[in-house]
């Protein structure tokens, strides 16, 4: 919170303390191994502030934090002992294909197994009316945070079970699947929380209940080997499998490596297809010196996933700002974070996830935001080489940019565009064949005359 608000941390110390209470007030700090409650004292010392409303602003937060805390913490067993009650569900469910139950009941298992922090739960009744349906909430079902908030879980559902009732022959939905909630944390971690939905069937095979679970992985899941994640495995697998390569041979091993470095988040929410087509398209980059721009919508529509490819030496904080603003806006985001990726490859990878503004439809063009990207990312040199082949052709241009590329002063290339570079070349070469030395005068379009 302090960070989010720009407020420097000057001094920051913590202690644990074994207390005795009496009557709701301390009574006494006694030693390691006697009856006490565990209690955690943090000191912050902050940048000083001249307006009391900023502190008192920041003591109401800090007071709502310590209340969603105080929530997640007591209701953790219950959430926790929930997760393991639906595993067993998952597991006992006859509806579902065997091999997806084994593999989605292995992931329960394997998700109780430290690797997520539980933040909230919620349970969805599905009453069935004829062809009708109609989702409610499970009131009395709520633990954590979303005790007391309101998601968008009842819509979604509504929504979803209404388009797979529409189709002409209605398919079975899937037992477990993901989506983001809109709202960042603000317990564990500053980020936008998973949820984990599973869908619970009568006799009939349809829908009666849907189980939702909200929480952040741990910080274990985004290095652990997809290989080692149920569901994950099973898409990398169909993913393999699809591309035809073997993994005994070097495309299928660069493969495999492009799916291993993917992240996290793109493993978990896009489907076979979509990592297949990303996975792809970025294994044919095979290190060369390109930039390239892969986007995913999520599920619901509420996130937007883009991954940016760029020259490592290309990249600096500068460019990937004016990339991020630029996607903002075209592609109608209200917040934005990112992560930057730097390995032994000579690209980066920067994933951006914007958050898209609810009920606002954007036109964009992927082809048109990677042109953009493309151009952001070019240095003067890059758009130098560009203007050089287009007007002289591959042989000559590459002879010209061996000859005169880097003859281009610092000062010459902040004022004057390649554009002019590649003119002023051109006169360059016909003083060389003999033409008479000449000046040229000119005014720039944006100068008014005097």
């Amino acid at each position: 919170e302090l960070n989010r608000r720009n407020t420097g941390i000057r001094k920051l110390h913590g202690q644990n303390f074994l207390l005795q209470r009496e009557d709701d007030r301390i009574s006494n700090i006694v030693a390691k191994g006697e009856d006490g409650t565990k209690v955690s004292l943090i000191y912050f010392e902050i940048d000083r502030t001249s307006d009391p409303s900023q502190g008192g602003q920041l003591t109401a937060a800090v007071e709502e934090i310590l209340s969603e805390v105080s929530t997640v913490v007591g209701d953790f067993p219950a959430m926790r002992e929930k997760l393991s009650d639906v595993q067993a569900l998952v597991a006992a469910d006859n509806h579902v294909d065997t091999a997806d139950r084994d593999e989605n009941a292995a992931f329960l298992t394997w998700l109780a197994s430290n690797h997520i922090t539980l933040l909230g739960y919620e349970c969805l009744g599905v009453q069935h009316t004829g062809d009708s349906v109609n989702v409610v909430d499970v009131e009395e079902s709520r633990l954590g945070l979303l005790s007391a908030r309101r998601t968008r879980g009842v819509r979604e559902l509504q929504g979803r079970l209404q388009e797979l009732n529409s189709t002409e022959e209605p398919g079975t939905p899937q037992q477990l699947s993901f989506s983001k909630s809109r709202r960042r944390s603000r317990v564990h971690r500053f980020a936008y929380p998973d949820y984990i939905e599973i869908n619970q069937f009568d006799e009939r095979g349809k829908i009666i209940l849907q189980h939702r679970f909200m929480g952040l992985y741990t910080s274990a899941v985004y290095t652990q080997s997809p290989s080692l994640i149920p569901i994950v495995r099973l898409k990398v697998a169909q993913l393999m499998s699809q591309s035809g390569l073997d993994e005994s041979n070097h495309e299928g091993r660069e493969l495999a490596r492009v799916v291993e470095l993917f992240p996290r988040d793109e493993l978990f929410h896009a489907d076979v297809e979509e990592l297949f087509r990303m996975a792809s398209a970025v294994n044919q980059i095979q290190e060369r010196r390109q930039t390239r721009f892969f986007a995913r919508s999520s599920a619901h529509g509420k996130f937007f996933s883009c991954m940016v490819y760029m020259p490592r030496d290309r990249y600096t904080t500068a460019k990937r700002i004016q990339i991020e603003e630029m996607l903002m806006e075209e592609l109608g985001a209200e917040e934005s974070e990112f992560n930057t990726s730097f390995t032994e490859s000579v690209l980066v990878r920067v994933h951006f996830v914007f958050l898209l503004k609810p009920r606002e439809q954007s036109n964009y063009s992927i082809s048109e935001l990677e042109t953009n990207i493309i151009h952001i990312t070019q240095s003067w040199q890059d758009r130098l080489q560009d203007r050089l082949l287009d007007q002289y052709g591959e042989e000559q241009g590459g002879v010209l940019i061996e000859r005169f590329g880097s003859g281009f002063s610092a000062g010459y290339r902040d004022d004057f565009d390649p554009r002019i570079a590649v003119m002023d070349m051109g006169r360059i070469l016909r003083v060389v064949e003999g033409e008479r030395l000449a000046m040229s005068f000119y005014r720039t379009l944006d100068e008014s005359e005097q």
